[in-house]
């Protein structure tokens, strides 16, 4: 299969598994169809030119869609708007949730490629800030990985940070299960 029909069959996933969910007449985020629209235009965008800039563009707006699934399936989130006007500020954070405690918080999602080099001395270095991170937060990576990864998703969730990678060649089947990329415990 080539990138260009593995990029298409998760498309179609995607669009399978979120657009009536975040558009749909029972949709549960105010906001959605915008979402939805910025979506469509990066896939338009790389069907009309593919280039690797152009499918960022199309992976960034899948990490927010599956992020407001997640969101959606909380029982503690009551409420849900994408990009929603602050009052006093000019820019938009991209959800307000409302949770069940009668509080408000706010999510941003941010699509981070890792540059860093797979050397030993990186990985010494991993092992030694991990006693540092918050307890009950895990980093999932691995010491040797596939040099043909190309995405990873990253998703914060009450004490549990996950990272899951998904590689484009040979992994066909992880890459068009939208299922696949996160889950929240």
């Amino acid at each position: 299969m080539s990138i260009e029909a593995e990029i298409e069959a998760h498309v179609a996933a995607i669009t399978e598994a979120y657009r009536e969910t975040i558009t749909g007449p029972d949709a549960q985020i105010e906001g959605g169809s915008r979402l939805w629209g910025q979506f469509e235009d990066a896939v338009a965008a790389w069907r009309a030119k593919p280039s690797p800039q152009r499918v960022l563009a199309i992976i960034e707006r899948v990490n927010e869609l599956t992020v407001v699934g997640l969101f959606i399936k909380h029982d503690s989130i009551v409420k849900l708007e994408y990009e929603p006007r602050q009052a006093g500020l000019e820019g938009r954070i991209d959800f307000r949730l409302g949770l069940d405690m009668g509080k408000a918080a706010h999510a941003e999602v941010k699509t981070v490629q890792p540059q860093t080099d797979d050397s030993d001395e990186n990985w010494e270095k991993y092992e030694e800030r991990r006693e540092h991170f918050t307890p009950g937060t895990n980093l999932i990576v691995q010491k040797k990985m596939d040099v043909r990864a190309a995405f990873w998703a990253v998703f914060l969730s009450p004490g549990c940070l996950h990272a899951l990678h998904v590689g484009v060649r040979g992994k066909a089947a992880a890459a068009q299960s939208p299922r696949a990329w996160a889950s929240i415990p």
